[in-house]
């Protein structure tokens, strides 16, 4: 559960979660950042550079973001 999530891992811990809400298997999924709780991450200065981080920090050789810079969606779609 959620709760179980919150107790396991420490703030600032991120994952990439996919359509169904679950980690993601493929590597390709929203972005989320755990604060209280999960919540994604969005943000204007959130780029390639930024996923690139992000993703390697879990552990993949890279990532990217896909979608359209700067919109809403830009930064819940990201590819590690």
């Amino acid at each position: 559960t959620v709760i179980d999530d919150e107790i396991r891992f420490s703030p600032g811990t991120t994952r990439l979660i996919d359509f169904t809400g679950n980690p993601t298997q493929t590597g390709i999924g929203r972005l989320e950042v755990l604060t209280d709780t999960w919540g994604t991450i969005c943000n204007k200065n959130f780029d390639n550079n930024a996923a690139m981080v992000s993703c390697k920090q879990m552990g993949y050789s890279g990532g990217k973001i896909f979608g359209i810079q700067d919109s809403q969606n830009m930064c819940g779609n990201v590819l590690g």
